[in-house]
Formats: C-alpha cells, structure tokens, sequence
C-alpha cells in the first residue's frame, strides 16, 4: 500500500469514528444524569424495579435489563417503534454501533397461556412483514413457567451481543 491510500484510509477511518462517536453522544443524551438507562414510558403501570430504579414489567425483564446494564450495553425500555402494521413497543431497543442500526429485543415470558403464545407469534411474523429478522435486527427471548429464563445461557447470550453490537 502506497503512502497515498495509507492516508485516503486512515481518513474514511476517522470519519467512522466521529460518527460513532456522535452516535454514542445521542444516547448519552438519553440518559438520565449519573445513571446508564433510560425508561420511555407510555401510560402503561410498571411493577417492578431495576437495581438502579428503574421501573419494567415482568422479573425477566429485570433480569435482561440488569444483565445489559452491567455488560454496559446502553438500551431504551419499550420505545416506540412504528413498522407498517402499527406502532409497537419492543422491550428492549439496543444499538448496533457497528452496522449504526437498531436492533429490537422482545421478551415473551407467559408461553404457557395458548392466547399469549399465538399473538407472540403473530408479533414476531409482524416485525419479519416490515424487514425485522432473527437475529440480525429483532432478538427474541422465551419463557415457559416449565423452563424459565435461565441467567447463565442469557449473560452467555448477552456477552456474544455485546461484541456483535460492538460495544
């Protein structure tokens, strides 16, 4: 490689970063003051609370937030997402740093209930419909009273997101 094409990448490569980095501060801006996460709330009553209060709907989801959190992997809880069969809420909205997309976490938890199980698989061929797949843009994690969540295979899960994310 020529001096010339040293310099044209070490540009194109900065330039990345300075985007990233304008990226990150995005986010940042998001959170609250001393703290990594911030909650987006819509009129929907919450029960239970996070180690740093913030406040989500089920234990699982405490689980995976609190899990995110100490993997520092910055997320926004249950954020508006419009696709083109309505407006959803995705547990979780992560950032893909390295491909500088969003990707969608959800988090069925009463697979047990045949009414529950059906309209989770409803949603989850709503997000395929609108170009959100498995595991590239939409992450989906279950539950069954059987065989709930388990931490050890979800940090396994979320140290391997961590490094496809880029973080």
């Amino acid at each position: 490689m020529q001096i010339k094409e040293i310099t044209k990448e070490i540009e194109v490569l900065e330039q990345k970063l300075h985007s990233i980095s304008a990226e990150l501060e995005k986010l940042r801006k998001l959170l609250p003051k001393g703290g990594r996460l911030h909650a987006l709330r819509h009129g929907k009553t919450y029960q239970y609370y996070m180690r740093n209060g913030l406040r989500v709907r089920s234990k699982s989801e405490i689980l995976i937030a609190d899990i995110l959190d100490e993997m520092s992997i910055p997320f926004l809880y249950e954020k508006p997402l419009l696709l083109s069969s309505g407006l959803y809420h995705p547990d979780f909205t992560l950032l893909n740093i390295k491909e500088r997309k969003e990707v969608y976490w959800e988090h069925f938890g009463m697979m047990d209930d045949m009414d529950y199980r059906n309209s989770a698989f409803k949603k989850i061929r709503r997000y395929e419909a609108s170009g959100l797949f498995h595991p590239d843009s939409f992450l989906w994690t279950f539950e069954t009273g059987r065989y709930p969540l388990e931490t050890k295979p979800l940090r396994r899960m979320v140290n391997e997101l961590k490094i496809n994310l880029g973080y």
